[in-house]
This record gives structure tokens, sequence and C-alpha cells, in this order.
């Protein structure tokens, strides 16, 4: 653990000793010589010094279980009186040094088991205003840093504890030990005056404009960090819309010019503009290349946008200046600032919405991006607090995101908006005018969240904000009395009137119309017609020139039935799927039998298992059987998938290997691309068949476990298969598929480590489901395949023309 120097941190120590754990304490240099047992010194605001003192430690002690930083808890100096200096010393050695600190241990062989952060924001969790001059709002970053942590190393409990200072070391030592042990799944918890507070998102009707709020006018003077692009130049345009205010902007780009090159005006199509690019650039410089002249390329739409923006604001009556400031320079931006005051005499209100992202895990991120991200953010809104007149301005409006309630790959993003919010806060306790952060959910057309992220934060229930609804929303927020110190703009969980389920449907689509028969004490049993007609997927997976119930859709009908009887848990997978005989269509429909049994009580951890097994009239035994596991809370594994170096290129097209290696069709043409191929790897990308697109009439929403994603990655098996031994695979046994989020509703990155025995004809294989930003969606575990080149057979041409007449049929 990180020392204090308040003796937190040595009462930490005796009661871990308590418990029979081993703590070894880091102190910050320079101080006297380290004296006592397990007690290390170290430059604690250097990466390279922190680097050499996790490396000590783990050499001398063997892998850490955990940490605990105390040293936000540290006595500073009063933030009202911190110089640009102080605040950055503060900043790393509360927050950068966590980062590189949780970095060190994440890339352990051996995941720690929690990582503890403490902020000294009052005992509020930078919420509220607190009006302390000890409060901290640099210590904010370790709640946004564990939060996203927390999403990336499931294993590993992440908890940040805000105290309010006035608590004697004891009782704050105390309650860290305490709350490391319970089974709370509290991410930030806050002490005041003695008492535990937890975290909540309370909703809030827009406000109306009241007397005394904040007022806008021809007069008013505003500045806009952030440039003339994405959502800060929706803001200023609303803005110029309703009151046309004159309008700062600044921005890292060059100004625009006042008129386009007339040789590059009006041109849309861009081969023919990269064309134009390139024969002027080899004018001036002979040796372009076409890197020249794609970065040309970019500027120039850059510079068309800008424009475009500052003259839709000068349409609306603004007067506009748009200023060059790389706000990430304190020197810069404060010049800025005060040429702005010089020219103008005074500045009303101001929008700081600068801000970068550089997305990786916290495993993987250097700490020079870190630094970017996290420093363009936190040290401008810095920097801003002391070069702005506060008894001038109206308004202060720091954008921040929701990513602060942890978000994979975004950790120093996280950080930094917790800190931009913390910010906010404190400049609210300190100035007379409305000050706040909006807390931005993701943005539809604009704004800096990637598809991926979108998808993150769409799986949460979290809506992506029309352009045009958050720009109204938030300048209605700048003209009235709000006492709030931090705002979420945007649909969520916390809004009663989302509910994430209705905007990814988990239902029992091939359950639709099934009815329920006589059920056991603990089970139930469920009768389906499955007919040609109506279960058109059936005509896209033939074999010898009949319909057969594909190994993926038996999986989705057990999931399904037993899904119905515990809809509130949280967490489902299929263990020890078996296929005793495959179910043939003889004729146009068959009617199936689904039987469930509970087979154990709910355990303490939330858990239940059901034996399944699905039936036909002709078959005394299951085609097909499985045991099934519910439970209540979510443990996401660590993805351990290493694809091998030097995949080669897989040698055929799509349309190529389904006409040569596949029998499947429409609806199970899920791979859009195969990556490569490897001895032991193949790796594609995916997307699901909509359930709706697999049946002739309406069906009761979206896939569960999606059976044309996993039928997908079994393609992919034979694909490897016939690559290096021209056998095709039949699937015998699953013995285990895992989901932790739906596969549905965005590209899928498979990923497939496989095994041959007996010179191809027995197949093992492990699956991996990727989201696009590296989320373990789903896994496959087990799957057995008996090979023959017999098999090959299935995919001639009897097959389809099997699927053309069915098509013609219907």
């Amino acid at each position: 653990m990180t020392d204090d120097d308040r003796g937190i941190a040595h009462a930490c120590t005796r009661l871990l000793r308590e418990h029979g754990a081993r703590p070894v304490l880091v102190r910050k240099q320079p101080r006297e010589a380290a004296s006592g047992e397990n007690v290390y010194l170290s430059a604690w605001d250097e990466y390279e010094s922190i680097r050499m003192t996790m490396a000590a430690i783990v050499g001398e002690h063997g892998e850490v279980d955990g940490f605990i930083h105390c040293m936000p808890l540290h006595g500073r100096a009063s933030f009202d009186a911190m110089s640009a200096g102080q605040f950055q010393t503060a900043v790393f050695e509360d927050v950068k040094s966590l980062f590189f600190a949780a970095q060190c241990l994440v890339r352990q062989d051996k995941t720690p088991a929690w990582i503890t952060g403490t902020t000294s924001l009052g005992g509020a969790c930078g919420m509220e205003h607190v009006a302390d001059s000890r409060v901290q709002p640099a210590t904010a970053g370790v709640s946004g840093l564990l939060n996203s942590l927390s999403k990336e190393c499931e294993k590993t409990r992440c908890l940040s504890l805000d105290f309010d200072l006035e608590q004697e070391p004891e009782f704050i030592a105390r309650a860290i030990i305490d709350e490391m042990q319970t089974e709370a799944d509290d991410l930030m918890v806050g002490y005041r005056a003695g008492q535990r507070y937890g975290v909540a998102v309370e909703k809030a009707e827009p406000p109306a404009t009241e007397q005394g709020a904040p007022s806008i006018d021809k007069k008013t003077v505003v500045v806009v960090t952030g440039g003339a692009r994405g959502i800060t130049a929706e803001i200023a345009i609303e803005l110029a819309q309703r009151y046309s205010p004159i309008l700062i902007l600044l921005g890292r780009s060059h100004p625009p010019q006042d008129a386009e090159d007339p040789a590059l005006s009006g041109i849309t199509a861009e081969p023919e503009l990269k064309k134009r690019l390139f024969a002027r650039l080899k004018k001036s410089n002979p040796a372009a290349t076409l890197k020249d002249v794609a970065d040309a390329y970019a500027g120039l739409i850059k510079e068309r946008e800008i424009r475009r923006n500052i003259d839709t604001m000068r349409s609306c009556g603004s007067k506009v200046d748009y200023v060059q400031c790389d706000v990430g320079s304190p020197e810069a931006l404060t010049n800025a600032i005060n040429e702005i005051y010089a020219k103008y005499a005074t500045i009303s209100g101001c929008i700081h919405g600068a801000g970068i992202i550089e997305d990786k895990l916290v495993a993987e991120k250097d700490p020079a991006s870190f630094d970017r991200v996290f420093d363009t953010k936190v040290a401008s809104a810095f920097m801003l607090g002391g070069a702005l007149k506060p008894e001038e301005l109206s308004f202060f409006c720091i954008f921040s995101s929701i990513a602060v309630m942890g978000n994979r790959g975004q950790a120093d993003y996280a950080a930094a908006n917790s800190v931009a919010s913390a910010l906010a806060c404190k400049y609210a306790t300190l100035w007379p005018g409305k000050c706040f952060s909006a807390l931005w959910g993701p943005w539809a057309k604009t704004g800096m969240a990637s598809k991926g992220v979108q998808d993150q934060f769409a799986q949460r229930g979290i809506v992506s904000i029309e352009p045009e609804a958050g720009r109204t929303r938030l300048v209605d927020e700048l003209g009235c009395i709000n006492a709030a110190c931090q705002v979420i703009f945007g649909q969520g969980p916390w809004d009663p009137a989302t509910d994430p389920t209705e905007m990814i449907p988990a239902g029992s689509p091939a359950l639709t119309n099934s009815s329920v028969g006589q059920s056991s004490p603990g089970g139930t049993s469920r009768a389906l017609r499955v007919d040609v007609h109506r279960h058109t997927y059936l005509r896209d997976h033939v074999v010898d020139g009949k319909p057969v119930l594909p190994a993926a859709m038996a999986l989705e009908l057990v999931a399904e039935t037993v899904h119905l009887d515990g809809p509130d848990y949280e967490h489902i997978e299929v263990n020890n799927l078996q296929t005793l005989k495959g179910i043939v269509f003889e004729k146009t429909a068959v009617d199936l039998r689904i039987e469930t049994h509970r087979i154990s009580p709910e355990s303490e951890a939330g858990a239940v298992a059901f034996e399944c097994g699905i039936y036909t009239s002709d078959f005394a035994l299951p085609h097909y059987k499985a045991r099934v596991n519910l439970s209540r809370h979510l443990h996401m594994p660590d993805v351990d998938f290493h694809p091998g170096a030097n995949l080669e290129p897989f040698p055929h097209s799509l349309d190529e290997t389904y006409a040569r290696w596949l029998f499947h069709g429409e609806c199970f043409h899920t791979i859009q691309h195969i990556h490569g191929i490897g001895p032991n790897h193949i790796s594609g990308r995916l997307q699901s068949v909509a359930a709706k697109d697999c049946f002739s009439r309406p069906v009761d929403g979206n896939w569960l476990m999606d059976p044309t994603v996993i039928d997908g990655s079994l393609q992919l098996v034979i694909a490897w298969e016939r690559f290096h031994f021209d056998m095709t695979p039949l699937p015998m046994r699953i013995r285990r598929f895992m989901r932790y989020h739906s596969v549905s509703h965005s590209p899928v990155e498979c990923r497939l480590e496989l095994h041959s025995l007996n010179a191809g004809q027995q197949l093992s294989a492990d699956i991996y489901y990727l989201n696009t930003e590296g989320v373990l969606l789903a896994k496959l575990e087990g799957l057995e395949c008996s090979c023959s080149s017999a098999l090959n057979r299935l995919a001639d041409a009897q097959s389809k023309q099997y699927q053309e007449s069915a098509h013609v049929q219907a």
C-alpha cells in the first residue's frame, strides 16, 4: 500500500497483519531512509521509479494479491492556493501513479484480488458541493480509473473510498479494511461525519428558467474550447440560434480560410478531391506520397466542417472568432484567455469541451498516451480556473462523460472526466456563477464514442443522444438555476422510462407458439411443433437432401426453455450438450418436447441448475441432452486466448468457401470475413442474422444465445478442418457454452483454438466471441467433433438444389 503520512496506512498495516496478511508499505521520496520491515521508498511521481519499486516488491515477496492506495489522503496544500505545478504533482501522485501501479499488477500471471483507492473529496465522492479547503479534486481520478479497471479485470474487486478528512486515521483505516471484506458490489463509497454513503443517480426534469438564472444575449461573450467541430460546435450553433452571443472558439486546428481554393471548391467526390490534391502537392513537393494525400484530404474535410459551422453561427447573428490554441498547453491557454480579455474586456460564460480519446486496456496502455488523454482535459480545466475572472462569469460548464462510471479501454478518459467533474464542483463552492459538469452519454452522429464504445453503453442500457436533443438540453441547463454540480444528459438505466430489454430484446423466438405440458416438480415440459414452412431456417440447414435441426438451434432451445423458468437470472450457461441422435425432417413438421428438471436449489451464490432433453415421439431417448446453469451474478473471466504467430491469409473468398466446403443457406451465412488460419487457429468476423428473418411469421423477441452466430463459428471449424485434412467435422458434444453479453447486435470477432487427433478424424476446439473492442461476449469450451471425408458430400449440389426448391414451394 502507499503511505499517506497521516497514520492511515500504518493503521491499515496493523489491521492487515491481524488478519494474517503480509502488508508492504511504499513511502514517498525524498525522506529519511526507510525504517521497519517491508518498507520501500519510491519517487511516486515518476513512472520508472514506480515500475522499479513494484518489480522489487514482486521479486522479494512474490506476486501481489491486493493494493491499497492511501496517498490521496495525504495532507496537501489547500486547493484554493495551489499552483499549476503543485496541482500537476498531486495529479501524478494520486492518479497517474495508481494507473501505473495497477498496470504492473494486472500484468502479473495472477490477477490481484482487489485494488482499493482512496479520495479526499469530503465524503461526497465529488458529487456535491463541499465547502472544505482540504477537498482535493485531483483525487477524483482514482474512482474513474478504478470504475473502468473493474470492467477490464472481472476477477479483481476495484473500489474507491472517499473520506471527510475530519475523521481520525484509525476510523479511516478500519473503514478501508472493513470495506475490503464486504461482499457489496459498490464501486464508490463515501464516509462523511462517520456515516457511510453510496452513490445514486437522481432523475430530474429539465428545470424551467427562473429569475436570477444566467442570462445570455448578443452582448454575452462565451468562450468555447474544443474547436468548431463535433459536440462543442453543436452547442455553439444552438447558442447562436437562440441568443446570437459573441462566440470565441478555441481549437487546435488551423483557422479556416475565408474561401476555399477555387480548384477544389464544390467538389465532394473523394477520388476526384484526392486526385486534385495529389496534383497540387506534386507541384510543391515532387516526393509527395499517398499518405501526404490522405493527410491533406483529412485536413480539407476538417477545414470544410469548421468553416461550415462558423458560417452557420454567423448566419444566426453571432459574432464569431476562431482562435487556434492547444488547450493542453498551460501557457498557450493562459495567453489566449488574456488576449480575449484584452479584446472584449470580459468573459461572461465558458464551455470547456476539449478532450481526446486513445482507447486501450490498462495492461496495454502507454503512459505517454495516458498523459495526453488525461492532461488535455484536466490541465486545461485547472488552468481555466486560474485564468478566468469568476466574478464576471455567469456560467462555467465543463464537458464530462458517463465514462466516469467505467468503460473497458477508457481508464484514462474516465479518470480525466472524474477530475474535471470534481473541479466543476469545487469551482461551484468558490465562484458566484453557475458551475457544473455535463456528463454526456454517447452522441449518435458526432462526438468521440466509437462504435465499440457505443455498443458497450447499449449493453448497459445507455441510449445514444441525438444531436438535436443533446444541444437543446444543454443550453436549457445553462439558463436555469440548478444546485447540482454534476448533471447526466441522456437516457440510461438510471431512467425508469428506459428499459434496456426494450433496446436489446432477448426473448424466446425459437419457442414461439410452444405450449406448456405436464410439469414435474421443479421442471417444465414444453411442446413445440417445428415446421419447415414456418421455421424457415431449416431450409438453410439441409443434409443429404433433408432438413436437419442444427446443433446450435438445439442449444438455443434448451437455453430459452430454462430461461423462461428463471427470467430474473443474469447469467446463463449450457453444459455438456450432447448429440445422441440428430433430428432429421422426413416430413415437413416434427413435434418436439423439451423437458427440464431442476436438479439443485438456489445456492448461496444465487445459482440453480437444470437437466434438459429434447425428445420426439419416435425415439425413446433424448436426441439432445444438456445441463443448464442460471446465476444471478455475472462473473466475467479474463480472456486467455493466444492466436499464435503468423496466421496465414485464408486462401478462398467467402463465396468460394460457402460454395465448396459449406452447405449452409442464407439464415446461416454469418461469416463476414476470415482473418487468417494457422496450424491450430482460425479467426474471423461474424454477424448475426436476426430471429425475425429466420421464421416466416413474427416471433417473440430476439435470440438468447444466437444459433446463427454459434453456427457461424462451427462453420469456421469446418473451414479449418477442410483446409488441413479435407474432412468435414460433425459436432458431437459441447462441454460448455457461456453467455456473458448478447452476440446479436454488432459484429463479433470469433477466435478459435483447435486440436486434431487420429490424422484429423477427431477434433476439439475452444471458441471465443468478442466485440470489436475486445470485450468477451461468450465462450464455447470443449467442442468435440468426429470428422470424415465422406461427410464432404454435405456441400454437394443436391443440398443446394433442395434449398432452391424449398424456397420456390414456399
